[in-house]
Parts: structure tokens; C-alpha cells; sequence
């Protein structure tokens, strides 16, 4: 075969010797090319999604499921931009806790994390940030560690109330556990209490690039 190819590369008057080193070159840069990095995905699920379920009422009267539907909207705007791809979950077609949470882990399939959007509510004076995952999930804690991170250098004032593992029956538990990704839940204030809700009321824009922040340092 090469001395075909040397009687072919004759009568079309090519150099033998070039045309090689030419293949040989062109494969070498082929093989060489590394490969582009694939682009991480992130499931933004707003809390209180399904049926019925607006989740509770802030000092001002907004509902945890509005607040948190803008900044999901507004999450994703800053991951696009920082070329991560993401996509917002704001209504799921069951009124049922377990069927809701059943969908959504459904929906997390080939997603790198999936974040679900809350605030707290209890006694007027609790106060504070902390952020959920599954008991028993290195992963997931690691994806907790990033959000409580950025949110306590980003609002030092705040009442730091950690990351917290929750075991079966814990609150939000059945979503946590059901999504095949690293799972975490974002609590970020108590809009039960006045203070905290004037803090945050408004600041949808800077909350959301507070989980930017982190998502982008957990994804790196």
C-alpha cells in the first residue's frame, strides 16, 4: 500500500515524504484536541410548588412560593451567565407531598445538584440562615457548606445557624432524599420575624447572586 500511495503521490506530482508528514500532522492535532469541559446543570426547584401550596406568608404579606419563584428566575439568569445551565421547577401537577417530591426527583435525572428555594417562618423573634441536606450525603453537605459559606461572608450580621442534616421525618426529608443529584434546601432568613423580613424584602436580586456565588464555587 505505501508504494501505491508513492505511485499515486508520483503521478499527481506530489512529494511522497510531505504528504506524510502532513497526515502525520494533521492526526497529531486531532488526537491532541482536549476536550471541550461539559456544561454543569443545575434543577432550581421553588419551594411550596405543588397544588395548593403557596408555603407561608412573610411580615409584608408575600408568600414564601412568590418570593422565591423571582429569585429562581433571576438564579438562572446569573448561571447563564456564568455558563452554567439551569432550569426552574415552580409548579408541580400534585397536591400530594410524596407525589410532588417523587416528580421532581424524576426531573433531577442528569442534573449536577438540585437546590430547593425557601425562606423560614416561626416565632417572631427567630432569626437566622441555614442550610438543609440529606443525612448521610457527603456530597449534599458539601453542597450545604457552599451556600452557608458565601451567605456568611456575604451578610456577616446575620445569625449563622450552620448546615443541618436531616434524617427520615425531618423536615424535607422526601425531597432531599428522592433526588439522585446532591440535594440541598436554602433557608436564608425568617420572614416571621419584622427585622430580617426588611433586610431581605426587596434584595431578591442580591439573594440570588449569593446562590450563584455558591453554586459556582461548589460546581468548580
Amino acid at each position: 500500500r505505501p508504494k501505491i500511495l508513492q505511485s499515486v503521490c508520483l503521478a499527481a506530482g506530489i512529494n511522497y515524504r510531505t504528504e506524510m508528514k502532513s497526515i502525520f500532522e494533521k492526526l497529531i492535532a486531532i488526537f491532541s484536541r482536549k476536550p471541550k469541559p461539559r456544561i454543569k446543570k443545575v434543577l432550581i426547584c421553588v419551594g411550596h410548588s405543588r397544588m395548593g401550596d403557596k408555603g407561608a406568608v412573610s411580615r409584608g404579606n408575600v408568600s414564601e412560593w412568590a418570593y422565591n419563584q423571582y429569585v429562581a428566575e433571576r438564579l438562572r439568569e446569573k448561571l447563564t451567565e456564568r455558563s452554567i445551565s439551569s432550569t426552574v421547577i415552580s409548579e408541580t401537577p400534585f397536591k400530594s407531598y410524596q407525589k410532588s417530591c417523587s416528580y421532581l426527583a424524576e426531573q433531577s435525572w442528569g442534573f449536577d445538584c438540585v437546590i430547593e428555594l425557601h425562606f423560614n417562618s416561626h416565632s417572631p423573634s427567630a432569626n437566622g440562615f441555614e442550610y438543609l441536606y440529606c443525612a448521610g450525603s457527603e456530597k449534599g453537605k458539601k453542597l450545604a457548606e457552599a451556600f452557608r459559606k458565601i451567605h456568611s461572608e456575604v451578610v456577616p450580621g446575620q445569625k449563622d445557624r450552620g448546615i443541618k442534616a436531616i434524617g427520615r421525618g425531618g423536615r424535607g426529608y422526601g425531597f432531599l432524599s428522592k433526588t439522585k443529584p446532591p440535594a440541598a434546601i436554602l433557608e436564608p432568613f425568617f420572614a416571621s420575624n419584622a427585622k430580617e423580613w426588611v433586610l431581605f424584602d426587596g434584595m431578591e436580586l442580591e439573594l440570588a447572586q449569593i446562590y450563584c456565588d455558591a453554586l459556582v464555587d461548589y460546581l468548580a
